[in-house]
């Protein structure tokens, strides 16, 4: 998937930790890719799956460890002994290059629900992951702290630093912060346009099964026979 690039995959049932990438939870695909800028990728476990940059709704934090200590976990392979002078260098060259910033010795515990959820963000871009699933990352967070955390995210897909797959139920996040739309209903693709070229009611219509015409389903049985792909797209602007 190239970078730069911002859907929503709008659902109205549970689906699982990486269901906007072709899977549910972690089966296997029944049938279609997963491509990664032009080539597929075999995604056979949760392993494989880390690939893909996730942001739970939930936090997957230490709470008694610093911000420091947090991102160094994220990297899994870590030696016996820290050389805390050279990842203290590394940490900080990389918080200046992020559109935001925490403090490092800030223990986790003491830091509000947006900045938790930043350091989850700061997490993903840390390991340098080019494609980031956000499942539902507004779900604890205040109106203020949402629009903030969202539009971050729009800032570094507009510098095209990488592309973002948001699942969310919140039709103001998706009409606000994402280029393309694909509602989900049920496990079954029920429809996909920009959403430039939508609106709350039919995006409603199709969530709730009220609508979905009959090329719309037409459309939705082709593409799922198809590998869920990404072309580049003109970032929309407000």
């Amino acid at each position: 998937m190239p970078p730069g690039r911002r859907r929503s995959a709008a659902r109205s049932g549970v689906s699982g930790p990486i269901s906007g990438a072709g899977t549910e939870g972690y089966g296997l695909l029944d049938h279609g890719a997963i491509l990664a800028d032009g080539h597929e990728v075999h995604i056979a476990s949760p392993r494989d799956a880390q690939a893909l940059g996730m942001v739970y709704q939930h936090f997957t934090l230490a709470a008694g460890l610093s911000v420091a200590e947090n991102l160094l976990l994220a990297r899994g392979n870590l030696p016996c002994k820290i050389q805390w002078a050279a990842e203290r260098d590394a940490l900080h060259a990389f918080m200046r290059r992020m559109p935001f910033r925490l403090e490092l010795d800030a223990l986790v515990s003491s830091l509000a629900a947006g900045e938790k959820q930043k350091l989850e963000i700061l997490k993903q871009l840390y390991l340098e992951q080019r494609f980031l699933i956000l499942d539902e990352p507004t779900s604890v967070l205040t109106p203020q702290e949402a629009d903030e955390v969202l539009g971050l995210m729009r800032t570094l897909a507009l510098r095209g630093a990488l592309s973002v797959l948001m699942i969310t139920h919140t039709f103001r996040e998706v009409m606000a912060y994402a280029d393309n739309v694909t509602v989900l209903r049920k496990g079954r693709f029920v429809g996909t346009c920009a959403v430039a070229d939508t609106d709350r009611d039919r995006l409603a219509a199709w969530m709730m099964g009220d609508d979905a015409s009959v090329a719309t389903r037409e459309g939705a049985a082709d593409a799922t026979d198809e590998a869920l792909r990404a072309s580049p797209a003109t970032p929309r602007r407000n």
